[in-house]
């Protein structure tokens, strides 16, 4: 078990759980939000934006503590 990128890939979990409940809570806290929706409309702006800052940091945050839980660790992933 490599506890660093456990920790990391939890972090980046919660920063995308964060971000899911920050939007629904108070979403005019998301300049990024805004000029999504401005720039492509409501809907596909919200959609970008929910790919982007809370399902790929979930995922990857999954993936990542899983990596670390196999002992693989991502210092050495980035040493070669």
């Amino acid at each position: 078990m490599d506890l660093a990128t456990m920790g990391i890939g939890g972090i980046i979990c919660l920063s995308g759980v964060y971000t899911m409940t920050m939007r629904t809570r108070s979403p005019e806290k998301f300049g990024k939000l805004k000029a999504l929706k401005d720039k492509y409309g409501d809907s596909t702006g919200l959609a970008i934006h929910i790919m982007a800052f809370t399902v790929a940091p979930i995922v990857m945050g999954i993936m990542l503590s899983f990596a670390g839980f196999n002992d693989l660790s991502l210092l050495e992933m980035f040493k070669n």
